[in-house]
């Protein structure tokens, strides 16, 4: 199977693929991972070929299809094997003198990535935990509304039981009505005392709803403490990167001098032969 593709003139990095697209980033990332898609690291970006934003095209339109996953990397094997060799060879054509540098820079794009689909997921987790807190903060409220019109309707019923207790006294007809007032009313305490425990069963909840949502801060933290160190390391690459360059340019000076005293040398010596 295939499908029309669109070709952009140049590398596009994954925010532009997926407006592209029209995908979401992390559905664009988890494609490029699912299926191996080749890419290159620009400015510490993952940056995808035209040809293979040809491919992440390919692969929306199979699965609208409903195809497999099995059957659309059939579809599009030769297509990333062809930018596989293409990448290998401008690997070779660059050389490895700053191959420290880009495998940094590869861990800075692909930990970036990762952090930045951690923030998407704690987003919606946050957004879902909000949600969750904010019904359970309804329900309590409604809860305690409820509460408070049972206290009152037992206060009621209290005071009535009173007047029947009186009325009972001279009236000794209306004691079967006092009983089912007094049955009645143990009715009415059991269901208050039923209300309370759900209240504390939601006390409980809402709880666990914090610490499920300061343990998601704690992680989201812990991520951004991981990239600071990685950045860390880039630079520190960077700095050595930068050293090296200077010892190879002030070795190769000494080389030019060296030369170049010896071809005087030379020369004088045949000029006094001659």
């Amino acid at each position: 199977m295939s499908s029309s593709t669109y070709s952009p003139p140049k590398h596009i990095n994954v925010s532009q693929a997926a407006r592209l697209l029209g995908k979401g980033e992390a559905s664009i990332r988890r494609w490029i991972q699912q299926f191996n898609i080749p890419t290159s690291v620009e400015s510490g970006q993952n940056m995808l070929s035209p040809n293979m934003v040809g491919v992440l095209q390919q692969i929306k339109a199979l699965r609208e299809q409903n195809l497999r996953a099995e059957d659309i990397e059939l579809n599009i094997a030769d297509a990333l094997e062809a930018e596989r060799q293409l990448l290998q060879q401008d690997t070779a054509a660059t050389g490895g003198n700053e191959s420290s540098t880009e495998v940094a820079r590869q861990m800075m794009a692909e930990l970036t990535e990762a952090l930045t689909e951690h923030n998407e997921a704690l987003a919606q987790s946050v957004h879902a935990a909000v949600q969750q807190a904010s019904r359970m903060a309804d329900r309590y409220a409604e809860s305690q509304r409820e509460l408070g019109r049972m206290e009152a309707m037992l206060q009621g019923i209290q005071y009535q039981l009173r007047e029947a207790e009186q009325k009972a006294r001279l009236l000794p007809e209306k004691a079967e009505a006092l009983q089912a007032r007094e049955r009645e009313a143990q009715d009415l305490h059991a269901r208050l005392k039923q209300a309370e425990r759900e209240q504390e069963k939601l006390n409980d909840d809402l709880q666990r709803e914090r610490e499920s949502l300061q343990a998601l801060k704690a992680a989201h933290q812990n991520l951004n403490e991981q990239l600071q160190s990685v950045q860390a390391a880039l630079d520190k690459t960077q700095a050595e990167n930068q050293s090296l360059r200077e010892a190879l340019n002030q070795e190769r000076g000494r080389s030019w001098w060296d030369k170049l005293t010896k071809g005087a040398a030379v020369s004088h010596g045949d000029e006094a032969s001659g």
